[in-house]
C-alpha cells in the first residue's frame, strides 16, 4: 500500500503518468523479490486504469510468495472484474485451500456462481461465509438479497432480520428489511425500515427514494411527496429523483408540477422514455388526447414499448383520432409474438371494417398459439361474414373445442352454420349460447333469425319480442323489428 501511495502521490503531484510509470517499473526491478512491493506496483497500475499490468504484478507477487492472500484476492477480484470467472474461481480455492473460512473469498465464490447462474452453489458459500464470521453483516446482506432475487421473500426476511438482530443501526441492513417488507405487501413495515435508513444515512438519495415510493405504495402520497423532495435536495437532476417526484405529483393531482417535474426530466435524460411518458399521462388528464399522443409517440421513439404503445392506443381512442392503433402496429411489427398488442391490433381492423386484414393478425396470432379461444373465434366470425364458411367453420369448431361452454364461442358456430345452410343443426348451438347469456341482445336476435328461417315462426315471436322489450337502444332494433313484423 505504501508503494502505491507514493506512486499515486508522485502522479498527482506532477501529473506526468509517464514518469510515474517508469518510476513504478524502478521500484519492481529494485524490489524484484519483495512480494509486497510488487503488490503495490499492481495497486498503482490499477488505479490508472491499467488492469493488465496489474495483474502482472500480481502474478509476479505470488509466484515471489505464493501463500501471500493479499495479492491472490486482489488477483481474484480483478479477473473477476475482467469477467474471467473460471481464473478467479482458481485464485479463490486456491485462498480457500489454505484459509477454509476466508470470508472474502467465500463471497467471491458466490459472485461467480451467481454470475454463472448457479444460485444454489452462490448460497451455500454465503452461507459458508455467515458461519466463518456470524457478526460481519455483508454475507448476510448477500445471501437475502440472492434469496429476494429467486422470489424466496420468507427466506429474505429470516437472513435480514437475523442481521437486523446484531446490526439494529445499519442503514443498509434497514433498507433490505424494507424491500423485503414492501415485497411483502406489508407497506407501513416497509416505510417504518425505509424511515430507519434514512435517520440512519441521510445523505443518501436512495435512502430517500425508496422512502417515498414505499410511502406512495401505502397511500401516503403527501409523505411521498415530502421524501422525494428531500432527495431533490440531494441531487436536483437526477433522473431517478425527478421521476418519482413526477409520478407523485401526478398521482396528488399536481398537474402542473408534474408537467414541470416531466419536464426536467426530459433534459436530465433526452434519451430516455419517462419524462415523455409521464407529461403524456399529464395531458391526458387534462383530456388533451392529442398532445398525450404526441408525447406517448416521442416516448415510444426513445424506448418502444407495449405499454407506450397501449397509451398511444387508449388516447388516440378517446381523442377519436384516426388510425388508434398505429403505434401498437409497429410494436407488432417489431415483436411479432405479443399476442396481447396484435389481438388489439386485429380487433381495431374489426372495428374499422378491414375484415381481410383483421383475419391476417388474428392467424398470425393462431400460429403461434394454437389454443387462443379469442383469435379463433373472431376469425371464425369474419370468415363467415365473408362467405368462407369450409375455413370459418373450422376455426369455429377449434374455438368451440377449447370453450365448449362459452356463449359467444356457441353463438358464432351456431350462426355460421346457419348462414352455410345447416339451419336445423345451428339452431342447437344458438339456444344454448342463449341460456348462458340471456341478456345478450346480439345472440338473441341471431336465434330469432334463424328460428325465422326455419320457420319456427311462435318461437321466433317469442325470442324477438323478448329482445325488443329487453333491449330498447338495440343498435339492430329496426332490423328485429322487421323480421317481427313479418312473421
Amino acid at each position: 500500500i505504501e508503494t502505491a501511495v507514493t506512486l499515486l502521490t508522485g502522479y498527482a503531484a506532477d501529473q506526468d503518468l509517464d514518469a510515474a510509470r517508469a518510476h513504478a517499473a524502478d521500484i519492481a526491478q529494485r524490489e524484484a523479490d519483495d512480494a509486497q512491493v510488487a503488490m503495490g506496483v499492481a495497486l498503482f497500475h490499477q488505479a490508472i486504469g491499467e488492469g493488465e499490468q496489474g495483474r502482472a504484478q500480481l502474478r509476479r507477487s505470488l509466484q515471489l510468495d505464493d501463500a501471500f492472500t493479499p495479492a491472490r484476492l486482489m488477483l481474484a477480484g480483478l479477473e473477476l472484474a475482467a469477467a474471467n470467472d473460471e481464473q478467479a474461481r482458481v485464485q479463490y480455492r486456491a485462498v480457500l485451500s489454505r484459509e477454509p473460512r476466508n470470508v472474502q473469498a467465500l463471497l467471491g465464490l458466490a459472485q461467480v456462481a451467481t454470475q454463472a447462474g448457479a444460485v444454489d452453489e452462490a448460497a451455500t458459500h454465503l452461507q459458508a461465509a455467515i458461519a466463518a464470521d456470524p457478526d460481519n453483516a455483508t454475507p448476510r446482506l448477500a445471501l437475502a438479497r440472492l434469496e429476494l432475487g429467486r422470489d424466496d421473500v420468507a427466506a429474505a426476511r429470516r437472513v435480514i432480520d437475523e442481521a437486523a438482530a446484531r446490526h439494529p443501526g445499519d442503514p443498509e441492513i434497514a433498507t433490505l428489511q424494507g424491500l423485503v417488507r414492501f415485497r411483502e405487501g406489508r407497506g407501513e413495515a416497509a416505510v417504518d425500515a425505509f424511515r430507519r435508513a434514512t435517520d440512519g444515512d441521510p445523505e443518501r438519495v436512495e435512502r430517500w427514494l425508496n422512502l417515498a415510493r414505499a410511502q406512495a405504495g401505502a397511500g401516503d402520497q403527501s409523505g411521498a411527496r415530502a421524501s422525494a423532495l428531500r432527495a431533490r435536495a440531494l441531487q436536483p437532476n437526477a433522473p431517478p429523483v425527478l421521476q418519482t417526484l413526477a409520478q407523485i405529483e401526478l398521482e396528488l393531482g399536481n398537474l402542473d408540477a408534474a408537467r414541470t417535474a416531466a419536464r426536467a426530466l426530459q433534459s436530465a435524460a433526452p434519451r430516455q422514455s419517462q419524462g415523455f411518458q409521464i407529461e403524456g399521462d399529464v395531458s391526458a388528464r387534462e383530456r388533451d388526447w392529442r398532445d398525450a399522443d404526441r408525447l406517448y409517440v416521442a416516448a415510444y421513439e426513445r424506448e418502444p414499448a407495449f405499454a407506450t404503445a397501449f397509451r398511444s392506443y387508449q388516447a388516440r381512442r378517446q381523442g377519436d383520432i384516426a388510425e388508434p392503433a398505429a403505434l401498437l402496429a409497429r410494436w407488432v411489427q417489431a415483436t411479432p409474438n405479443d399476442t396481447r398488442a396484435r389481438l388489439i391490433v386485429a380487433q381495431q381492423l374489426q372495428e374499422a371494417g378491414q375484415y381481410p386484414a383483421a383475419v391476417r393478425e388474428y392467424e398470425a396470432i393462431i400460429s403461434r398459439d394454437a389454443d387462443n379461444v379469442v383469435a379463433l373465434n373472431n376469425a371464425a366470425w369474419l370468415l363467415g361474414e365473408q362467405g368462407e364458411y369450409v375455413r370459418a367453420l373450422d376455426y369455429a369448431r377449434r374455438a368451440l373445442g377449447v370453450a365448449p361452454e362459452v356463449a359467444p364461442v356457441l353463438d358464432t358456430y351456431g350462426w355460421i352454420l346457419v348462414q352455410s345452410g345447416r339451419v336445423n343443426e345451428g339452431l342447437g348451438y344458438l339456444e344454448q349460447a342463449v341460456a348462458r347469456a340471456p341478456a345478450a341482445p346480439d345472440l338473441r336476435f341471431h336465434l330469432g333469425s334463424a328460428q325465422v328461417t326455419a320457420g319456427q315462426a311462435q318461437a321466433a315471436r317469442e325470442t324477438l319480442t323478448q329482445l325488443l322489450a329487453q333491449n330498447p337502444d338495440y343498435a339492430r332494433r329496426d332490423e328485429a323489428q322487421r323480421l317481427l313484423d313479418g312473421l
